[in-house]
């Protein structure tokens, strides 16, 4: 019998995809900066968007959302540009393509994802690693 390897994952979390770098959240900064801010438009597409262009991914934390206390330095800071940036538990699908400035990022296009709640939602979402266009996947009973 073989033994399976359970591998954990933080939260974020960065990791690469087919040479794409890649970042996702579990969806309670998301959450969290709807519920706090006062922004125009709190969607999760622009909640992402602004984590983005802040390059911070928990910008509430350890404040309004719990977080360990680093006294070194911040692990939320994004310090490597990213290709694909997604967050999970939204309550739809939600998917942009953005172009960013080359030598702010070093990169020319970033995907946002909101990946909804499979509980609640019963689909999955999809990503062509080539082209980066995404699909929602519903499943039907």
């Amino acid at each position: 019998m073989q033994s399976e390897t359970i591998n954990l994952v933080t939260n974020p979390h960065r990791f690469e995809l087919a040479g794409l770098g890649c970042v996702g959240v579990s969806g309670q900064q998301i959450h969290d900066m709807q519920m706090y801010s006062r922004m125009q438009d709190p969607s999760g597409l622009n909640c992402l968007r602004t984590l983005m262009e802040l390059r911070h991914l928990c910008p509430t934390a350890p404040d309004t959302l719990r977080s360990f206390p680093f006294s070194k330095e911040d692990p939320f800071v994004i310090s490597q540009p990213a290709d694909v940036v997604f967050t999970g538990c939204m309550p739809e699908y939600q998917a942009s393509l953005e172009f960013q400035d080359e030598t702010k990022f070093k990169r020319t296009a970033l995907k946002l994802i909101c990946v909804p709640a499979f509980l609640k939602t019963r689909s999955v979402v999809l990503l062509d690693t080539f082209s980066l266009e995404s699909y929602e996947l519903k499943m039907h009973n």
